[in-house]
């Protein structure tokens, strides 16, 4: 009875950290906890563990499925391309089935200690545990790194704009600094402009220099997408930033 509670609280962990890797970036931990989780369900090899095993595999694409349902009904332009938003969930819970395959082969082939899979499983609930601790870590550490490219980008527009009759461009590869990053453009919508660049995380940054891209103003923002915060600037410098939201304006 204590393994089989051990099992549980391990399985609703990791079923917790399922919503943190469709919606966060905490996968570093998530997946090894996942693994593990899968894992001890197969080492227990028991028709009740591994049932619960591919439940539990099955539950990444449920409740991202569910998550998109709901988004979906709140907007129906939030999930365009929620195909592959379930393909990786899909291939999420491929993880924890990998652990569960590998651990009722390995009580087939070998002699495992029963406690084996007592380990796997207090391993599983520590990385839990610690998940949404560094998770956040992550975060911080992401937004702070998002805000310092956003002043060197707007950085590198002031000494563009001084040397060209103080307009802005548009063109990231003309920026000091960061000729060597990959710039895109919009070809989809038959633009040429290499305006936006991928930065760390999830984060895009997007350039515009005014209507009609003459230079004559400055605006530059740095979207996540959902579950973010859309930081921003404009020629004066100053940061702004607003909780990502369709239809929300970053600025003053």
């Amino acid at each position: 009875m204590r393994f089989l509670w051990l099992v549980i609280t391990a399985a609703l962990w990791a079923v917790a950290l399922t919503h943190a890797v469709t919606s966060e970036s905490s996968a570093v931990l998530a997946l090894p906890a996942f693994f593990l989780v899968g894992l001890s369900l197969g080492l227990a090899q028991s028709r009740h563990a591994f049932t619960a095993g591919l439940a539990f595999s099955a539950a990444p694409v449920i409740l991202d499925g569910v998550k998109i349902g709901i988004d979906l009904a709140h907007d129906p332009t939030s999930h365009s391309l929620f195909p592959f938003e379930l393909l990786v969930t899909i291939i999420l819970g491929l993880i924890p089935a990998s652990g569960l395959v590998s651990g009722f082969a390995l009580r087939k082939l070998n002699s495992v200690p029963p406690r084996a899979a007592c380990v796997t499983v207090y391993s599983s609930v520590a990385l839990a545990m610690l998940s949404p601790i560094l998770s956040r870590a992550f975060e911080l550490n992401t937004n702070a790194a998002t805000v310092s490219t956003l002043k060197r980008l707007w950085q590198a527009e002031t000494v563009y704009a001084a040397d060209h009759q103080h307009r802005f461009t548009c063109e990231g590869p003309l920026l000091p600094g960061f000729e060597r990053e990959r710039w895109f453009a919009s070809t989809q919508l038959g633009l040429t402009t290499k305006d936006h660049m991928q930065g760390r995380g999830r984060y895009w940054f997007t350039v515009r220099c005014g209507d009609l891209s003459r230079g004559d103003h400055l605006y530059i923002d740095a979207d996540p997408g959902p579950g973010g915060i859309v930081y921003c600037t404009d020629e004066t410098g100053v940061i702004y930033g607003v909780p990502f939201k369709n239809g929300a304006v970053c600025g003053r």
